[in-house]
């Protein structure tokens, strides 16, 4: 498990008040709102810490003050799609797991093109 920073260090406005260091933290990465809502909530019923973030920018600036225990990201969305999120965050040598989330129910759809993921369809 990575080592989540001291929570006394983070920023007041910071979205990780809420975490525990007791709990594995999951960071929710989706463009749309209500969803990326309904999974924290879930989550958080489920016992986890979860912080969120709207974009794929977003959780790069989330993942520098915030070392999560899991990542569900969405693969659709505007700025940066859940792939080029996923490559960027292992460029910079992060092994968090990563569930990349789809609601296209094919293969065909998604291009994985990555030999460092591993990919498993439900």
């Amino acid at each position: 498990m990575t080592p989540r920073p001291n929570p006394e260090e983070q920023p007041e406005d910071s979205q990780q008040l809420a975490l525990s260091k007791d709990k594995p933290t999951i960071l929710v990465v989706d463009d749309e709102a209500d969803l990326r809502e309904n999974i924290a909530e879930a989550m958080g019923t489920a016992g986890f810490a979860v912080v969120t973030a709207p974009s794929g920018a977003a959780a790069l600036q989330v993942l520098d003050s915030t070392r999560p225990d899991l990542i569900l990201c969405d693969i659709m969305m505007p700025d940066m799609d859940g792939l080029e999120f996923l490559a960027q965050i292992r460029n910079q040598n992060s092994h968090t797991p990563v569930i990349v989330m789809s609601a296209f129910g094919d293969r065909k759809s998604t291009r994985l093109n990555s030999s460092h993921i591993t990919i498993s369809y439900a």
